[in-house]
């Protein structure tokens, strides 16, 4: 424990400490904790930590099963995102630039009917689609989600200035990935629009889900 501690980040480690003991008091058995974890090259990289704690029949704790998952990029686009609307209030060419060159899948979305304005390079990459035919789709085509439940969505990021939703998008493929998508108000050519970072998250999942199972074999 010493030495995993010790490649915590100072500033993480008060909150990482909380949610280990409070698993070993037995509050939960299970626990997901976000932190910045030391690399070997001397980098913090920020994971997700899912961990299921066993015990004996007398209840003591034998030992703790867990997966940590890279997460760094996540954060690090939920904080450009922050960045970018500050930005973009002034700077409509920023906007344009950073969209189309981002790396990142990036869709603005119309919150009126859920219809794809725009997409960058890298939506059509991820989706398979040429853009054209992105902007003949609504959001509702390609997730799995009716439109009540778009509407939702769309209310909670018009309200609090972000949101984020795990949900499935199915490809041009017919694949279903399940993504993380972060979404903040933009007024676009003079209008009302959703803008929207995705990152696929289907791997992750997995993981946690195969944690849950070996859990229960151990178990």
């Amino acid at each position: 424990l010493a030495a995993w501690r010790a490649l915590i980040h100072p500033d993480d480690q008060p909150h990482v400490r909380m949610a280990f003991e409070s698993q070993l008091r037995g509050d939960s058995d299970t626990s997901q904790t976000a932190y910045r974890l030391r690399a070997r090259n001397g980098e913090y990289r920020w994971v997700m930590s899912s961990a299921r704690l066993l015990r004996d029949a007398a209840g003591k704790p034998l030992r703790m099963l867990g997966t940590n998952t890279d997460i760094t990029e996540q954060r690090h686009t939920q904080k450009r995102l922050d960045q970018l609307m500050a930005a973009l209030s002034e700077s409509e060419t920023h906007f344009r630039r950073f969209f189309d060159e981002a790396q990142a899948v990036m869709l603005l979305i119309d919150p009126a009917d859920g219809r794809i304005i725009d997409a960058n390079p890298a939506a059509c990459a991820f989706y398979g689609y040429a853009r054209t035919e992105l902007l003949d789709l609504r959001i509702t085509d390609i997730g799995q989600m009716s439109q009540a439940e778009v509407a939702a969505e769309v209310a909670q990021a018009l309200a609090e200035r972000h949101g984020r939703s795990i949900l499935q998008h199915r490809l041009k493929d017919g694949t279903l990935r399940t993504v993380e998508m972060y979404s903040s108000p933009y007024h676009f050519d003079k209008r009302l629009a959703l803008y929207s970072i995705i990152h696929d998250i289907t791997d992750r999942i997995e993981a946690e889900r195969e944690l849950r199972e070996a859990a229960t074999v151990c178990e």
